[in-house]
């Protein structure tokens, strides 16, 4: 039917975007956590917020963190897991865990 075809075409792209996202935050927060001192974590999220203006219309090292410590970001994991969409980055299954329980662990210690 044109209908599921759409529909899955659909799920797919976003999918796709979601499983893009969780991997360039990952990159972020390892970034991030990786910096030396405040200048280097001023700089890495300098460049992150260029990055993230130009592939995703906007965003900060701030809401990188929060969106990994959210469900979209499961879910998004969960998709990998389930081999609903591959990853396309640099970073490995087990790399984006860790990158995402650094995410929740920051946000619990700034709360």
């Amino acid at each position: 039917m044109p209908g599921d075809a759409t529909m899955s075409a659909g799920r797919d792209r976003r999918l796709r975007v979601e499983a893009d996202k969780l991997e360039a935050f990952c990159l972020l927060v390892r970034a991030a956590s990786a910096a030396a001192d405040q200048a280097a974590f001023a700089e890495v999220s300098r460049a992150a917020a260029i990055a993230l203006r130009a592939r995703f219309g906007g965003g900060t090292i701030t809401s990188a963190f929060a969106w990994l410590s959210g469900p979209a970001a499961q879910d998004a994991l969960a998709s990998v897991r389930a081999g609903d969409v591959e990853l396309q980055g640099a970073l490995s299954l087990i790399e984006l865990e860790q990158a995402v329980a650094l995410a929740k662990e920051a946000e619990t210690l700034q709360r």
